[in-house]
């Protein structure tokens, strides 16, 4: 398996696992494409690279996988339930405007441009990254180390000659506070489907300090009560 994806655990840490949890983040469900902005893997691969992938290319290979791990992160931001409601809705949808005669009017879901604006190569950089080992666990890197590249891509897009120049609205509270729409790929709904569904599938694990034992505790607590009390405490120790 290329991708890591954590298993259910309970309030204890023993993993359980349900039948249906052994396709989580490993296909898409019907439905998915009305959720979530979907184009293949072959339409996203000529949309990066402008052309198609080669035969018996290694790396083109890895690249169409990264590029259909990217797809189910995003679709599985969305839970089962929640795509089923939708599709459904929609077959509902269709069903009453064709017994009225009325002509469907759906938005259309496509074509896309031959381009990436949506931020598909930050997301196969942050796909990338999360396949090193970390500090808490071998298998990848925690979310949180993953999303500083996000962060820093909203740096520099910002500070691009092409984002100040751009005439976006600005917005300013009472106090004098500027808000301003951001024109950012970081903002697109694939690439925050997407950065949620792979926090979904790797889980975030974070460890605390241990507290300290109570009989040490009160060793502290009694030499500090000796130390106050002490005739040559100089005010520099005092305070």
């Amino acid at each position: 398996m290329l991708f890591h994806v954590s298993k259910p655990e309970n309030e204890f840490g023993a993993t359980w696992e349900k039948p249906e949890d052994t396709t989580r983040f490993m296909v898409g469900r019907s439905g998915d494409f009305l959720v979530f902005p979907f184009q293949c893997d072959l339409c996203w691969f000529y949309n990066l690279e402008k052309r198609s992938p080669k035969a018996n290319s290694y790396s083109d290979e890895l690249l169409l996988a990264y590029i259909r791990r990217v797809n189910l992160d995003g679709m599985w931001a969305r839970s089962p339930s929640t795509v089923n409601s939708v599709r459904t809705s929609i077959i509902a949808m269709l069903r009453s405007w064709r017994e009225l005669g009325v002509q469907p009017d759906l938005p259309s879901l496509g074509p896309w441009p031959v381009s990436d604006r949506v931020g598909f190569r930050l997301a196969l950089a942050e796909l990338k990254l999360s396949q090193r080992p970390g500090k808490n666990r071998g298998t990848h890197l925690q979310f949180d180390t993953i999303r500083k590249l996000r962060t820093a891509y909203s740096h520099v897009h910002e500070s691009s000659a092409s984002s100040v120049l751009a005439l976006v609205n600005s917005f300013r509270n009472q106090l004098g506070k500027v808000f301003t729409n951001s024109n950012s790929p970081t903002q697109s709904l694939l690439f925050t489907r997407f950065q949620y569904g792979m926090l979904l599938r790797t889980g975030r694990q974070t460890k605390h300090n241990v507290a300290l034992d109570y009989l040490i505790l009160h060793k502290i607590l009694e030499k500090l009560d000796k130390g106050f009390v002490e005739d040559d405490l100089s005010p520099e120790k005092l305070r």
